[in-house]
This record gives structure tokens, C-alpha cells and sequence, in this order.
């Protein structure tokens, strides 16, 4: 076999390495931070509610925000979100429009991609003012929440009238208000990309050397 037709079949595995693993990510679809569970269901009365986690072992890619739908027939009244860090600073945010269509009781708006650290803690809160009417779920409630993260923490604002993030901490796991969507990069299609690459830089030395 020629040196040209090695090579060329070295990159062809690795297309379709990269194909496969892409094809992986977009098969398993993205996945949901919270599902709805129980609750008493509630307005905002003004405060930012929402929950603080920790990511798992892997990094979480963020692609939408959303918030609870109560009706399941679109968004009664538009409601920002945003995710912050442990620092405080903003990472995502978005504005779910009124009369969105939902998914699963949750109305989504689309974000750029952001990445979420493994091992890190963030919050996600979601801000109602005093005339939205959209409802949500207390923080009595079970809902089901992603094993991708952890530690849980129901979170509320310490003051009203504005978007700001909820320190405050109480019962429960969560408001069922925010929520978002997110994928896990899959770590054995960079683990064959890279197998792959040492491969064509061995072949690469080796007829260098000869």
C-alpha cells in the first residue's frame, strides 16, 4: 500500500470518527435540568426564584433557557432567566416570550452555546414581576432534577422588582420556574480523534526517519 493511500484512509477514519460522535450528541437530544414533579402552585410576587446546583464530573453545554408553563399552552406573560456563576457574574440569559409553544411544561427560548465546568456551582433564577401572571411551582414540591449535577438548593432573591440572582436559600430543591436544556460532550470521540492524530504523526515520523 502506498504512504498517500495510508494517509488518506487515516483521515477517512477519522471523519467518520467525528461523524459518528456528532451523530451520537444530536441522537440522544438535549436534556432537562428540571421535570416538573409536585408543588404548590404560585405566583413570583415579584422575587427571582430559581435553584442552585453543582455540575457532575462532566461539562454541561447550555443551548436553551426556559420556564415553567402552567396552562401547557404557551407562556402566559414573557419572563426573563439567567444562569450566574459562583462569582455572581451573568453567564446565559434569555427572555422566554409570551405565548410560547411548550415542551413538557417548559417554554424555551434558544441561547449561544455556553459551557458549564464540571465540579463548578451556578444559579438559575427566573424573574417575576409583580403583574406576571405566569404561574410556577414551590419550592415544596419533588421535581425531577438532572443526575448530571448535584446538590440542589431551592434559591430565592433577597430583594423585589428587578432580574437579580437569588442568594437566599431555603427548603426543597428548586422553584419550578427556570429551567434549561443542555447536552454532555462525549469524551470517547475525542479519545478516538486523538488516537487517530497520534497515528498519522507516528507514520509521519517514522517516514522522516527513513
Amino acid at each position: 500500500m502506498s504512504k498517500l493511500v495510508f494517509d488518506h484512509r487515516i483521515i477517512w477514519v477519522l471523519s467518520m470518527t467525528l461523524g459518528l460522535g456528532v451523530a451520537g450528541q444530536a441522537a440522544a437530544g438535549p436534556i432537562a435540568l428540571f421535570t416538573a414533579g409536585g408543588g404548590t402552585d404560585r405566583t413570583g410576587g415579584g422575587f427571582t426564584l430559581g435553584s442552585q446546583f453543582t455540575v457532575g464530573s462532566k461539562n454541561a453545554i447550555v443551548s436553551s433557557l426556559g420556564v415553567y408553563d402552567s396552562t401547557g399552552t404557551g407562556l402566559a406573560f414573557a419572563t426573563p432567566v439567567d444562569i450566574w456563576n459562583s462569582s455572581g457574574n451573568p453567564v446565559a440569559s434569555a427572555t422566554v416570550a409570551q405565548g410560547t409553544t411548550d415542551t413538557n411544561h417548559f417554554s424555551y427560548a434558544s441561547i449561544s452555546p455556553i459551557t458549564l465546568l464540571a465540579g463548578q456551582s451556578y444559579t438559575i433564577g427566573a424573574f417575576y414581576s409583580a403583574s406576571n401572571t405566569a404561574h410556577l411551582l414551590d419550592h415544596d414540591g419533588t421535581p425531577g432534577t438532572s443526575a448530571d449535577f448535584n446538590t440542589y438548593i431551592a434559591r430565592f432573591s433577597n430583594t423585589t422588582g428587578s432580574l437579580t440572582e437569588p442568594t437566599g436559600g431555603t427548603s426543597g430543591a428548586a422553584y419550578i420556574g427556570p429551567n434549561m436544556l443542555y447536552t454532555v460532550p462525549e469524551p470517547a470521540t475525542l479519545l478516538l480523534l486523538s488516537g487517530g492524530l497520534a497515528l498519522v504523526a507516528g507514520r509521519r515520523g517514522l517516514r522522516a526517519r527513513r
